[in-house]
């Protein structure tokens, strides 16, 4: 079993509406790795969880939480039972409503939403590379 949690830093481009926008992306999830070989050594493993995004445009004055889930495939170097090091690739799809908008302002020139969406989610992917410490 593990705690998964990820913290990215990116931002939406500026335009006539908007202002470059820092946004930070954060995913918490619990889930589990199976290893698909049980040795000392270079191991093949999946992995996956359930749980939240949640989405912080810096300055929008409002935060979005989401259901996401996340699969992973990577590699694990294991030195004894207890440590290893491992490199993988995890993908990340957050639920989203149909017609969803996020971060929404209103002022004298009207009201708009920095976050659009017309689909039910969206997809981002990482690579990864971190060691493991088994209790």
């Amino acid at each position: 079993y593990e705690i998964f949690y990820s913290r990215e830093t990116s931002h939406f481009g500026g335009n006539g509406t908007f202002p470059r926008t820092n946004m930070t992306v954060q995913y918490i999830h619990a889930g589990g790795t199976v290893l698909l070989t049980d040795e000392l050594g270079l191991s093949p493993y999946i992995a996956g969880g359930i749980g939240a995004t949640l989405l912080d445009p810096s300055g929008s004055g409002g935060q979005a939480l989401r259901l996401s889930a996340s699969l992973a495939l990577g590699l694990r170097y294991s030195f004894t039972q207890r440590f290893a090091v491992r490199v993988e690739a995890r993908g990340f799809g957050t639920i989203l409503d149909p017609e969803t908008q996020l971060f929404c302002h209103s002022n004298e020139s009207g009201a708009a939403c920095l976050v659009q969406s017309r689909g039910s989610g969206f997809f981002q992917g990482q690579a990864l590379a971190g060691a493991v410490f088994a209790f």
